[in-house]
């Protein structure tokens, strides 16, 4: 295939990464708010309308260019995720059931244009709380709440998961923005010390320690290599264990 394609035939699997778990929290939102919606026999394709507009509210853009943070839109922002499309579909629910809140339509009106009618009021309440509580949010210390709940929760529990290596997200979580230029990505050996290059898009900076020999893609960077009387050590590694290194320079 590198044969037809070219170089360009190694991003194959970062573009599907990038239409699929890349985008997670945006897909969660709407398919949980839907299935919620529809459970109550209530309008599923609104809600899930109004919980995604309640999410990307929620944000915090680009300080350069107001972009939406490409780092949170996947799993890094399942968390506030799940938390919106279960809140605002709950309140959303609750007040399309109020009859107050409706707006009677003339006779002769389609019932699609009428339906689309009955909830524009509870769908703007719901965007409202929603925006006064990222004003909150704001006004407490917290401009950016998926920052603040990765941090002490979720980036902890992706400590160390992946069978080839133990992953240390807290680093690219301390040094986000920063250029990682790849400059030394020879195959991974067990015991290699990596840190992502910034080729690796949203992982960039996470520090890993590897617990098998694989291949390099060419993008991660080997800084350093446990020394062969200590990588017994790699076995005894746990989630949420303390750890540091002493460096050790070999001429």
């Amino acid at each position: 295939m590198k044969g037809i394609f070219g170089d360009q035939w190694t991003s194959f699997g970062g573009n599907l990464w990038n239409g699929t778990f890349a985008v997670m929290s945006l897909l969660v939102v709407v398919t949980i708010s839907y299935n919620l919606a529809r459970s109550y026999n209530s309008n599923g394709l609104a809600a899930a309308i109004v919980s995604f507009t309640s999410l990307l509210m929620l944000y915090t853009g680009s300080a350069k260019d107001w972009a939406i943070p490409f780092g949170f839109l996947g799993a890094q922002g399942l968390f506030v995720s799940i938390f919106v499309a279960f809140v605002a579909t709950e309140l959303f629910v609750r007040l399309l059931g109020n009859k107050k809140l409706i707006i009677k339509m003339p006779e002769g009106v389609p019932p699609a244009v009428a339906k689309s009618f009955a909830a524009l009021f509870p769908s703007m309440i719901v965007l409202f709380i929603f925006g006064f509580f990222k004003i909150f949010l704001t006004a407490v210390g917290v401009p950016d709440i998926h920052q603040a709940i990765f941090t002490p929760i979720q980036a902890p529990l992706t400590g160390v998961a992946d069978s080839y290596t133990g992953c240390f997200p807290q680093s690219r979580v301390k040094y986000k923005g920063c250029d990682f230029p790849a400059y030394n990505t020879p195959d991974i050996k067990r015991g290699d010390i990596l840190i992502h290059s910034s080729l690796y898009q949203r992982y960039v900076g996470e520090l890993e320690i590897a617990l098998k020999d694989m291949r390099n893609s060419g993008k991660t960077n080997v800084v350093g290599k446990i020394s062969e009387s200590e990588i017994f050590l790699l076995d005894y590694l746990e989630s949420w264990m303390k750890f540091g290194f002493n460096e050790k320079i070999v001429f």
